[in-house]
């Protein structure tokens, strides 16, 4: 298998990366000032450092009354990652650069139930046309990271008994990919790596202690303490699309009776779209549902967005039990932020003002005293640029989240 051959950088060497990563270019003075390292020791960390071909000159800065300071930036340009967030219905790649923004992105629909082997072949080969239309190299690709819709153990990279992926339990999708591909991959819960996507570039940006709340076809959530994502003892921790609803009797996908995704997720809300559609409540839902012969949860977004009163209705009571069961968590964990992310946070401000209400209403106030309530500004992005910062920080230990 290639890999990279790469040292392990010092906690100064990351530390300085970590702070050039959000600048465009620093002068020494300002990233002593930073980074609080003295003369001496900056110096011979940013000499290692170029000598890796991490840092660079990145021309001159402005004059405070002296000689014109030399700037230093991260070479982003470095390296390269495949990124892939896969979904219960549809497979992203992306290819990214060392500061995981995106150069290059592929979406296409995908099913789960026809298993590994189709669907990993499927991921190879958007891989294979998304480094030819970024133009980079395969030799300057580093390594593969990839978000899967069901726990997975980080030491094997493969999925634990996951809900929705039949077919998929102890599957080596690790290995199925450094085999197909011969470059180190990293495999993950889909929503662990939004989560870390939002830490790295999105509204947990400094933030210690925060859950990212995934709303698509399936709900779940990663859960950032001390900075690091908290996994459980067996990579299950986040479930939450699976706990039991008292007055919902609705069967999930994972066959069992009143899970929360059974009402809210993207699919449950759809199909109470088309009986509101079929029982005539809503006349907005039925004429799409006439042309279409069937109900998205983005058309449910539509007749939101045109004060249907069936279509506000039903997502209020979404925004209802999500912040319900949020607020279980909010006791117990006390975050400083919620990240709402994934389709179903697209339903807008309807949704995101439902769940907080919810949230503020059944935690304790010394829980929510100081708690923030967001959508996530990534939008789609989050998984692809998880996915490429988990290589970045767990694999190559290139910065940390200082």
């Amino acid at each position: 298998m290639a890999t990279v051959s790469f040292p392990s950088l010092s906690r100064e060497e990351t530390s300085i990366l970590a702070t050039l990563r959000q600048a465009s270019g620093l002068s020494r003075a300002e990233l002593a000032r930073r980074t609080g390292f003295g003369r001496t020791l900056l110096e011979a960390r940013l000499d290692a450092l170029r000598q890796l071909d991490l840092v660079s000159q990145a021309g001159m800065g402005e004059s405070s009354g002296g000689k014109k300071p030399e700037l230093v930036s991260f070479r982003k340009e470095a390296g390269y990652l495949a990124s892939v967030d896969l979904g219960q219905q549809t497979l992203a790649v992306g290819i990214t650069n060392l500061n995981a923004e995106i150069v290059v992105q592929i979406t296409a629909p995908t099913e789960l139930r026809k298993g590994p082997d189709a669907v990993l072949s499927e991921v190879v080969g958007l891989i294979e046309e998304a480094i030819v239309q970024s133009g980079v190299g395969r030799e300057q690709i580093w390594g593969i990271g990839m978000g899967l819709p069901g726990p997975v153990d980080p030491q094997s990279g493969r999925p634990i008994s996951p809900p929705v992926m039949p077919g998929w339990h102890a599957f080596p999708v690790r290995d199925y990919l450094e085999r197909e591909l011969r470059w180190p991959a990293t495999i993950d819960n889909d929503v662990n790596v939004m989560a870390v996507g939002e830490q790295w570039a999105g509204l947990g940006r400094s933030v210690e202690i925060f859950l990212y709340v995934k709303t698509g076809p399936g709900i779940g959530c990663g859960v950032v303490c001390r900075g690091r994502i908290y996994r459980g003892a067996n990579g299950c921790a986040g479930e939450i699309g699976h706990s039991a609803l008292p007055s919902n009797d609705g069967v999930c996908q994972c066959g069992k009776i009143g899970c929360l995704e059974a009402f809210a997720g993207a699919k449950a809300l759809a199909r109470a779209a088309e009986e509101m559609a079929r029982a005539g409540q809503s006349r907005y839902l039925a004429s799409i549902f006439r042309r279409q012969g069937r109900l998205t949860a983005e058309d449910l977004a539509t007749a939101v967005g045109h004060g249907d009163s069936a279509a506000l209705e039903l997502v209020g009571r979404a925004g209802t039990v999500i912040g319900e069961q949020l607020s279980y968590l909010v006791n117990f964990f006390n975050p400083s932020l919620i990240v709402l992310g994934g389709g179903v946070a697209d339903l807008g401000d309807l949704l995101l003002a439902s769940v907080r209400e919810t949230i503020y209403r059944c935690s304790l106030p010394s829980a929510t005293k100081e708690i923030m309530v967001q959508r996530s500004v990534l939008d789609d992005e989050a998984g692809l640029i998880g996915a490429a910062a988990v290589q970045i920080v767990d694999r190559y230990r290139l910065v940390n989240f200082t």
